[in-house]
């Protein structure tokens, strides 16, 4: 029995020998290295050094002291990896792909949204800015007086048209663009234009917010239609603020014709009848007195404003709208046959 006591003894003291010699000494580099690194890898791992300040680190070395990590860093110091602020190529490019991009995130929650890309100017809806158009810029308007605002009268390979008009960040391109050139039109904004200042044949403005959104493209020999409709029905029609081409001969008569600092006026008339053209600004009153003083008296009116006075229908003569000497369409070449035989 007591033989065995001394055998449970022997054990228990053997098991406590086998223990303590598993541990390392106290005092000892081993030991010293060891907390070291495990630290370090605790100070890395959950470092909350991210931007571009942060706190000062404190992290034990291998004599027992400190290192301090910076509290700023330059943007190219970790390779692979460059601060996105400090990185002038990259800030750059960034910048110019943000408006594309946010215009997306903006269609997204601005109803109605149509995310089928459109490509003809039939294909507008409200509020969409998915768009893949190419069109002729085929009329410059005059900016606004304080040369905030810039528009084009488009056209689209239907012969269907467009306002696109350009803000304060695109003023520099819309100063560089020129009548008669393609460009592809991509992200812009489409919004309803104002029908008493639209000569355009839809209802829609694009808007050009960013100028990375328009690509020159090559001539796509788009023709602007000539889109007859007689003096007759478009009295008739009685559409104010309409839009509408025709032809006709200036009238000579005594009364016919008046010039006045406000105004510049005369008759055309058709085979159907006859209306006043008229005009207010002063680039349009030149152009219509050009047209009244050559030898040739009948023309084609493209994008003529109908309105009344005094119950007494008119056509406006405007920014945008041209006088024509020759168009191709058969009823005009008729009407010129007749009227020289005359």
């Amino acid at each position: 029995m007591p033989k065995l006591q001394n055998t449970e003894q022997d054990r228990t003291q053997n098991s406590k020998m086998k223990s303590s010699a598993s541990l390392p000494k106290q005092g000892t580099d081993d030991v010293s290295e060891s907390i070291s690194v495990d630290q370090m890898a605790v100070s890395v791992s959950e470092s909350p050094y991210i931007g571009k300040y942060a706190e000062p680190i404190a992290t034990p070395n291998s004599k027992g002291g400190t290192l301090i990590s910076p509290s700023k860093r330059d943007g190219d110091d970790v390779p692979g990896s460059p601060s996105v602020g400090k990185n002038k190529i990259l800030k750059q490019e960034g910048m110019r792909q943000f408006s594309k991009k946010f215009n997306l995130l903006e269609s997204h929650s601005s109803p109605p949204f149509n995310s089928n890309f459109a490509t003809t100017i039939a294909d507008l809806s409200l509020n969409q800015n998915n768009l893949n158009i190419t069109v002729k810029l085929h009329h410059k308007f005059e900016p606004s007086a304080k040369g905030k605002v810039g528009k084009f009268l488009g056209f689209d390979k239907s012969g269907r048209s467009a306002n696109i008009v350009f803000y304060e960040k695109t003023m520099k391109l819309f100063e560089e663009l020129m009548e008669g050139q393609y460009v592809k039109i991509a992200y812009g904004k489409v919004k309803l234009s104002k029908k008493e200042y639209s000569l355009a044949s839809s209802k829609y403005d694009i808007e050009m917010t960013d100028a990375n959104n328009i690509t020159i493209m090559e001539d796509n020999k788009f023709s602007i239609p000539f889109e007859h409709k007689s003096i007759k029905n478009i009295i008739h029609d009685e559409e104010i603020g309409g839009v509408f081409d025709c032809y006709g001969r200036i009238t000579t008569s005594h009364g016919s014709v008046i010039d006045e600092a406000s105004r510049f006026s005369f008759i055309i008339e058709d085979e159907t009848a006859d209306v006043e053209i008229i005009a207010f600004d002063e680039n349009s009153k030149d152009t219509l007195k050009a047209a009244f003083g050559m030898e040739q008296k009948i023309f084609a009116f493209q994008r003529l404003k109908y309105g009344t006075f005094q119950d007494k229908p008119q056509l406006i003569f405007r920014d945008g709208s041209e006088v024509l000497t020759r168009v191709q369409n058969q009823q005009f070449e008729s009407f010129m046959s007749d009227t020289a035989s005359v």
